[in-house]
């Protein structure tokens, strides 16, 4: 009997314990739950505090987006190197009928590099591409498909040629505007403008261009252009490229910034 009742005072003492020990490892569990769910919020908060503060600093670097309409062209592999030198990247917008075979390894080079790709026209004649919003789309489709057949990839971005505000677009443009969209194409249009393909120019009226209203703008979107004509481009495009610099610009691709610069069109 004597045996029993220790075995059961025993047994007990042993579920006392047991019971105690379940208590406190129950509450350890809930207060370490509890600290890892207000350290989980804590971080949450801290990541989305980090990442306004990265879109916030994001918004406010000035930023210098180059680039280039109506190549490829003989100049572009001087351009490329120009780039590489400096280690900075650009938009080429090209012409469709500019794709060939023999421009196929410069526009490979191109992308390989890290430059952007876009449509800027098939023809680049008014006629051809704004005489209605058929021919619109024709000419930018025949255009897509030939630079995309030699990039291997799709193609995001289009710059009308001679801008959003041209006249020639205006009867078309409520059409041909949401019809891009629809093709999931952006198109980006400029602030600064180099006027390398305008008149007369020289290598320093093209610098002087640049400089004298890149500097209005955090996100400068620079016009320049890759023809066979525009070889004062590629000589002024080094010291476009060190006034940036030392102004405080960082260059990069139009697809990372925030919003492409688009005109307003009345």
């Amino acid at each position: 009997m004597k045996r029993i009742e220790k075995f059961g005072i025993v047994f007990c003492m042993i579920i006392g314990v047991g019971l105690s020990f379940w208590t406190e490892q129950k509450a350890i569990s809930h207060l370490c739950n509890r600290q890892y769910e207000e350290a989980f919020i804590k971080n949450e908060k801290n990541e989305q505090q980090v990442m306004l503060v990265e879109e916030e600093n994001k918004r406010e670097q000035k930023v210098a987006y180059l680039t280039f309409d109506d190549g490829p062209s003989v100049y572009t592999p001087q351009v490329l190197d120009i780039l590489n030198k400096y280690g900075i990247h650009a938009t080429f917008f090209l012409i469709g009928e500019n794709v060939d075979d023999k421009m196929l390894p410069i526009i490979e080079r191109t992308v390989k590099e890290g430059n952007l790709v876009g449509i800027h026209t098939y023809s680049h004649r008014a006629e051809k591409i704004y005489g209605s919003c058929e021919a619109f789309q024709k000419d930018v489709q025949m255009a897509k498909a030939v630079i995309e057949n030699a990039i291997h990839e799709k193609v995001r971005f289009y710059r009308f040629p001679w801008g959003s505000a041209n006249g020639y677009l205006r009867p078309i443009s409520k059409h041909v505007i949401p019809w891009l969209q629809e093709q999931g194409i952006t198109y980006c249009d400029w602030n600064v403008s180099g006027e390398d393909s305008i008149g007369k120019c020289s290598e320093w009226s093209i610098y002087h261009n640049v400089e004298k209203d890149m500097g209005r703008f955090k996100q400068s979107f620079i016009l320049l252009h890759d023809s066979k004509s525009c070889c004062l481009t590629v000589s002024a495009l080094p010291q476009i490229i060190e006034d940036a610099l030392a102004k405080g610009y960082r260059f990069d691709t139009i697809d990372h910034a925030t919003n492409v610069y688009q005109c307003c069109l009345e």
